[in-house]
């Protein structure tokens, strides 16, 4: 019988063996990266999602109890506001409705990124605004609170150009945007922040209240 020679492996072998290995474990590598980055993604958008229809509800529960009357400027189509202010019904007295102080909610500059076309904190979103709630506006008692950061210039898709841009009927439309449509308020809000990958994630969120005459 012939016995089946032996043979060492040489180092070519060796070298295309490895080669083949350091391959498959980057390509590995490569989509568990892939798929964690897609993961971080959603979060952003699932994390700004969240926040913009838990603040857009919470202006429409503060708006909801405002007389129609009372809401100034009032927002008709095509420009909306970005800013309102009204008066909150609390009750009857000699026959005559009682309103409280007066009430705004409206777009603010946020105060480490001014409308300045610059990146000014550094966080990958250019001018971004805030949404500032304001208490007995001009009165002894005036208070005000930042609601949410982050907040587009403008609404997605729109540019200051003095057209509708985007389509749905309102021209050079806030982040923070009020219109009226009869006595219904329709708030939208959009939200933005830079994703993992360097590229800047947006979400609007839209809520719409019925107002009292």
């Amino acid at each position: 019988m012939m016995r089946a020679r032996e043979r060492g492996v040489t180092i070519l072998e060796m070298v295309v063996a490895t080669a083949a290995f350091m391959v498959v474990i980057g390509a590995v590598f490569s989509v568990l990266a892939t798929g964690s980055q897609t993961v971080q993604a959603t979060t952003v958008s699932g994390q700004l999602e969240c926040k913009g229809e838990r603040i857009a509800r919470r202006i429409g529960r503060t708006v909801i109890h405002a007389g129609a009357s009372t809401l100034l400027p009032s927002p008709q189509a095509p420009l909306g506001s970005s800013q309102v202010s009204f008066q909150c019904s609390q009750g009857w007295a000699n026959g005559a409705m009682v309103w409280g102080p007066v009430i705004s909610v409206g777009l603010e500059d946020d105060i480490n990124d001014p409308n300045d076309g610059m990146d000014n904190d550094g966080d990958g979103c250019i001018d971004e605004a805030t949404v500032v709630w304001c208490r007995d506006v001009g009165g002894p008692n005036e208070t005000s609170e930042i609601w949410v950061e982050n907040v587009r210039r403008f609404m997605d898709g729109e540019i200051q150009n003095n057209q509708d841009d985007n389509g749905n009927g309102l021209v050079d439309e806030a982040g923070l945007s009020f219109v009226l449509q009869g006595s219904t308020l329709v708030i939208r809000l959009c939200l933005e922040r830079r994703g993992v990958d360097g590229r800047v994630v947006t979400k609007v969120a839209q809520h719409a209240v019925r107002l009292r005459n």
